[in-house]
């Protein structure tokens, strides 16, 4: 008798077991991955190391946006660009660094969602160290410019978040040169492409 419960209770755990895992299985088809890329234009004068960059975007203007953001449960950064397509007229402190040497110390980039929202938190989208700045260089159209290494963590509760908070800033920091020194320039346009995607509930 015992042996007959012991064998019904053991058949009860591998069925709720099967459904477990069945269920996890048919959430998981249930959702597919939306990309949707935007574009934070660079464009400043003065100092190009060490400096901050702010640009925003509204995604409430987008229309994969809205046609999904009612069923996103979660989110990720999927890749970040960053090009410089016009420095002009760099100007170094230290005579012996030129845009063939010179290397700053690291680049970050981070979400802040618009001040209506009440969230002042910073949500890092992606750093690098040591990058050499004639790799942030491209003039080409084809290019998509500078890789950088996508954070996770923090950044994918922001982009779960932006499904109603659709209006946010990038601030872009540059830190400072390897070795001390600063550089200048005229003139610097670019653009930051990150590529977010937003999974999506399909059932």
């Amino acid at each position: 008798m015992i042996s007959s419960i012991r064998f019904a209770v053991l058949s009860a755990c591998v069925g709720m077991a099967m459904m477990t895992s069945s269920c996890d299985e048919i959430s998981k088809a249930s959702q597919i991955g939306v990309p949707i890329t935007v574009s934070f234009a660079i464009d400043a004068e003065g100092a190009i190391s060490p400096t901050e960059d702010v640009s925003c975007t509204d995604l409430s203007e987008n229309k994969d946006f809205n046609d999904n953001k009612d069923k996103v449960v979660g989110g990720s950064v999927k890749q970040a660009y960053v090009r410089l397509g016009t420095v002009s007229n760099p100007r170094f402190s230290d005579p012996s660094i030129t845009l063939d040497n010179a290397v700053l110390q690291s680049v970050r980039y981070v979400l802040v969602f618009d001040e209506r929202y009440g969230d002042k938190r910073e949500y890092e989208i992606a750093s690098a160290s040591n990058v050499p700045l004639r790799q942030l260089m491209t003039t080409s159209p084809t290019e998509k410019g500078y890789l950088l290494p996508a954070s996770s963590g923090t950044i994918n509760d922001a982009v779960k978040l932006i499904a109603r908070r659709p209006k946010f800033c990038v601030r872009s920091i540059y830190g400072p040169l390897v070795g001390g020194g600063t550089v200048a320039a005229d003139r610097i346009e670019g653009s930051l492409d990150v590529t977010f995607e937003f999974k999506v509930e399909t059932l």
